[in-house]
């Protein structure tokens, strides 16, 4: 049965400002320590571990497009996931998706939404098929590897044009020529007046060493006035001329950017920030870009949730760098991040090790705790850490690892029965969040607001936010904290109201249609992170009434790693 919204959530229509307004995040600088001088909350960091790695099961079914590559184990959403939803909107919304959610639990859920085995509902798709639209989402979000997983359930004798390409270009995300090429001729075939296919062709010759022939082709598509910047900067680089100085990575396609990693153009690391983020994790592997170039890519790539953790620890190791000047390092250059991990990894004396942990992630906030979460929780949490305890906590919880977190919240319990508990105050609402902590009383929320030592209007503010996000996991905020909110002034945010959706995720969640809440919840959002509290606390509420509790508290904990709670 659908949670109902409380009546305070109701109240907040017209009442609350978005969130870019209301409180923009935090900044990496801890907030004011309260007069007891007791460790200061860490900075913002994202949440949701990041998967290692694809879990591919043995799922292949007779119908492609019901397939999938991971079972209910490895977080698929259940073969009845679709029940009751119309094959219409299916197909209209996963094109709709965002191709970078701005949440990391959110594109966690988007990408099992796609690889996950799911019963179809009756009928015809208007347009491609859905095994297509999905494998053509799952490139667009940084998962090839995924995407080329999901179209091998098409016998190939079957395989559309349109899924002949996207197998194409899945291979060549993920820099796998060799595959790639195989199937290229294929490509031509199925794809007989399509540039793209003569691309494909000429990477693939210059890729066999046949630079006359692939040389023949580009001059055709240069005759065809092809609007491809990247691909012939590359192909003069690969026939000995010297390449136009561009940022080859805007805009570029899949075999264009094969091109431009098999030519070696060189690329700024000022680029890396507005390379798409498909593109992010095979600008990562490209070893012919500079250290920092790459280190800067595959951190983008990491915060994203779109490579493993060793990936970025194994640039870091590689680049030079004496790690004698690790105590002046402040983690603000990739070159100063790549130092202190491997001081990091060199340092044996725990409250050391804590330090040079604690300048990383402030930092780099949102991937450093993924780097430095297998550490951190290797750490024995005793006394001597006690003011590195609350940044422990939050970069386990951002990375996913919640268990860990007990032992360091037992340091902080500890210590509050000696000198009164100002830092285990100040991370009671986090750990009810996360689940490890008993409902919030009106007197743990004095105490964390008393510990934050904040102004009256931001400490309004953040628990104004807090009240939603801890009523949408079902729990009912004391009264004496929420109706004070009710005496700010009614500011209406301006925001245009995406009705559809919003009624489509509450039907959605009423009727329990998990797979159809999960679409609508990440439509809701988009690409934003900005949103009104009550937005959050809807899709909180809306995800958890569907049976997608541990998402709807991965997104709590996540906002409030983020807006500093």
């Amino acid at each position: 049965m659908f949670l109902r919204p409380k009546s305070y959530l109701s109240a907040l229509a017209g009442l609350t400002l978005p969130a870019s307004a209301l409180l923009a995040q935090v900044s990496l600088a801890p907030p004011p320590a309260a007069q007891s001088a007791q460790p200061a909350p860490a900075p913002a960091f994202e949440t949701e571990k990041v998967p290692e790695r694809i879990q591919v099961q043995d799922l292949a079914s007779l119908n492609p497009n019901e397939a999938g590559l991971i079972d209910e184990a490895h977080g698929a959403l259940g073969p009845a996931m679709w029940a009751g939803t119309s094959l219409a909107l299916i197909s209209r919304g996963i094109p709709l998706l965002p191709n970078q959610p701005g949440w990391r639990a959110l594109r966690s859920l988007e990408v099992r939404l796609l690889e996950s085995p799911a019963s179809l509902p009756e009928g015809k798709p208007g347009g491609e098929s859905v095994v297509s639209l999905r494998a053509g989402k799952l490139e667009a979000i940084g998962a090839p590897d995924a995407a080329g997983q999901l179209l091998s359930r098409v016998p190939g004798p079957q395989l559309t044009p349109t899924q002949r390409r996207l197998q194409a270009d899945a291979f060549l995300l993920s820099g796998d020529y060799a595959s790639a090429c195989a199937q290229e001729p294929a490509l031509r075939s199925a794809l007989q007046s399509d540039n793209y296919a003569q691309q494909v062709q000429v990477f693939c010759q210059f890729q066999a060493s046949k630079g006359n022939e692939a040389g023949l082709g580009v001059d055709l598509l240069r005759d065809q006035k092809l609007k491809d910047p990247a691909f012939f900067a590359a192909a003069d680089a690969l026939s000995g001329l010297p390449p136009a100085k561009l940022d080859w990575t805007s805009g570029v396609s899949p075999v264009s950017l094969a091109m431009a990693v098999q030519a070696k153009l060189p690329l700024a690391e000022t680029a890396v920030a507005a390379a798409p983020t498909a593109v992010l994790p095979a600008l990562a592997r490209d070893q012919a870009l500079a250290p920092e170039t790459r280190i800067a890519a595959a951190e983008r790539a990491l915060a994203l949730g779109l490579i493993p953790a060793d990936m970025l620890r194994d640039l870091y190791e590689a680049i030079p760098g004496d790690i004698a000047t690790a105590s002046s390092e402040t983690g603000k250059t990739t070159r100063s991040r790549a130092i202190l991990y491997k001081a990091v990894e060199s340092q044996s004396i725990p409250t050391q090790r804590a330090d040079l942990i604690q300048r990383a992630l402030a930092g780099d906030p949102a991937g450093a705790p993924l780097v430095y979460a297998p550490v951190i929780a290797a750490l024995q949490a005793t006394p001597e850490l006690l003011s590195f305890a609350p940044w422990a906590i939050r970069s386990l919880l951002a990375a996913g690892q919640t268990e860990a977190v007990r032992p360091w919240l037992g340091v902080l319990r500890a210590e509050g029965l000696v000198s009164g508990g100002q830092a285990a105050a100040a991370l009671k609402p986090l750990a009810r969040l996360a689940g490890l902590a008993d409902p919030l009383t009106a007197a743990d929320l004095a105490a964390w607001r008393q510990a934050r030592n904040e102004s009256p209007a931001d400490g309004a503010k953040r628990t104004l936010l807090l009240m939603c996000l801890i009523s949408g996991l079902g729990d009912t905020p004391p009264d004496d904290d929420w109706l004070p909110l009710l005496d700010g002034p009614a500011v209406i945010s301006g925001k245009v109201s995406r009705s559809a959706l919003s009624v489509g995720l509450m039907g959605a969640a009423a009727a329990q249609r998990k797979g159809e809440t999960a679409l609508y919840a990440l439509l809701a959002l988009g690409e934003s992170r900005d949103a009104e509290p009550a937005e959050f606390a809807r899709l909180i509420t809306a995800l958890k009434a569907a049976g997608l509790g541990a998402d709807a508290r991965a997104l709590a904990v996540e906002l409030a790693l983020a807006y500093g709670i």
